[in-house]
């Protein structure tokens, strides 16, 4: 569309009228609602400048303003956001859903931008100039939206390096983001992470000291130790190589759904290892879409569980509900301009982030409640992504 018209849509308002209690002048309460607007809108760009040149009767300066210096809590908008969430039945937690731990990357250029350093994009694939966000997310087979999000700064931002007390590692930061999801009272079965953070033993670890329930990836070339064919006692080897304990008629199938809504067959198999610097034996299910030779299977994946009552199939399941935040991360930065902020500040970027949290929660409201529809259309392109 070639404009937006900043005004109350019947369909959009009653959720934005929940934050109201958060500004203070009515030029807040104006810019917020046309930051939204700005952001669900068919607009391709949705930075500041391009969502001012949309929005009638919104300024540059006072979109700038309102992101980078008006005086509001964030964090408490995004609590805000939580709680409208848990309260409607078709969107709040549940005991079968899983809260997901992962990271995201947003490429910048140059080095004014706050956090900005050369490290691992995986919107890129490569490491390239950037910065990096850890994020909690929560889903289940119905719904899925994100929960919090905590900004890594790399220790060359900061005076004291690493020894600087400000320093923290993803690891640490996606350890609080949990305390902080549990602490909104958010219900999950279990904590669900790729294998970056499932080969960690301080993150495993972490959620062990707090005797949080867990399904993690492991990295198949983390080491164990088991006796393999040919071995006269348990020795060191690669987690891949412990495949070769089984035998096609140890797996069981399993049909685990995609975030696209196709579902495919695979096939699950139980061990217990001993694996490097974790305590103790650990229950790893191998799941493959080759049972008769898991290992050139390029889709091989290793979890582990500390539930013991969780069945193979069901540890598989959860782990595939993993898949959700890729989704929110590819409709937060191709949708709603989760990267395309122009302010250099964490704390405004912070804020732009929660703004795209409040626009993605607001689809997600609609598509729960069935008013969608009606709403996609006059937006088109952003129905074809919810």
């Amino acid at each position: 569309m070639d404009c937006i018209v900043n005004e109350p849509d019947p369909l959009c308002e009653p959720f934005l009228e929940n934050f109201s209690t958060f500004w203070s002048r009515p030029n807040q309460a104006q810019a917020f609602r046309a930051y939204i607007l700005g952001l669900i809108s068919e607009t391709h760009r949705k930075n500041i400048e391009a969502m001012s040149a949309k929005v009638v009767g919104q300024e540059y300066q006072g979109f700038h303003h309102f992101l980078a210096e008006s005086p509001w809590d964030d964090d408490a908008l995004n609590r805000r956001r939580i709680a409208l969430l848990e309260a409607d039945r078709r969107t709040a937690s549940r005991p079968a859903g899983v809260l997901v731990i992962d990271d995201t990357g947003v490429p910048k250029r140059g080095e004014a931008t706050e956090g900005v350093k050369r490290q691992y994009i995986g919107q890129l694939g490569k490491t390239a100039n950037g910065q990096v966000f850890v994020t909690s997310h929560y889903a289940d087979e119905h719904c899925h939206w994100p929960v919090d999000i905590d900004p890594y700064v790399p220790d060359t931002w900061l005076d004291g390096g690493k020894d600087d007390p400000a320093f923290r590692t993803k690891i640490e930061r996606a350890l609080a983001l949990i305390d902080r999801a549990v602490e909104h009272g958010i219900q999950f079965r279990a904590v669900v992470t790729d294998c970056w953070y499932g080969r960690t033993p301080a993150f495993v670890g972490g959620l062990e000291e707090r005797h949080l329930p867990y399904v993690v990836e492991l990295d198949a070339s983390q080491r164990i130790f088991a006796r393999l064919s040919g071995d006269l006692a348990s020795s060191e080897h690669r987690l891949r190589e412990a495949v070769s304990l089984l035998s096609p008629g140890d797996f069981r199938p399993v049909r685990l759904q995609a975030a696209d809504g196709t579902e495919r067959d695979a096939f699950v198999a139980g061990l217990w290892l001993k694996i490097k610097k974790l305590r103790g034996r650990r229950r790893v299910v191998v799941v493959t879409t080759r049972p008769d030779d898991p290992a050139s299977d390029e889709e091989l994946r290793f979890l582990t569980t500390n539930v013991v009552e969780l069945r193979d199939d069901t540890v598989a399941r959860l782990y595939a509900l993993r898949n959700w935040v890729d989704v929110f991360y590819g409709e937060a930065k191709d949708a709603l301009g989760a990267g395309q902020y122009q302010v250099r500040d964490l704390a405004s970027i912070v804020r732009h982030w929660h703004l795209v949290f409040v626009s993605h929660s607001l689809l997600v409201l609609l598509r729960r409640q069935g008013q969608l529809a009606r709403w996609c259309k006059k937006n088109s392109a952003l129905c074809a992504r919810h």
